[in-house]
């Protein structure tokens, strides 16, 4: 598993950071989701939270 993350790493810090806000914003307006700020978050706490989230889903069979 650990290969696999090197992968997905890899392959996300080759886009930059404004070319995934911008994919994702337009993920939310094609669903019709709607924020009062849709901001971005590099921070470390940011981080473990989005890591802990994924797992959990991973975990309970959601992905």
């Amino acid at each position: 598993m650990g290969s696999r993350l090197s992968i997905d790493q890899r392959f996300f810090h080759a886009v930059p950071h404004h070319q995934w806000h911008a994919r994702q914003a337009d993920i939310y307006a094609r669903f019709n989701i709607g924020f009062d700020h849709f901001g971005r978050s590099s921070s470390p706490a940011n981080h473990a939270l989005t890591q802990q989230i994924f797992l959990r889903l991973r975990e309970n069979g959601f992905m």
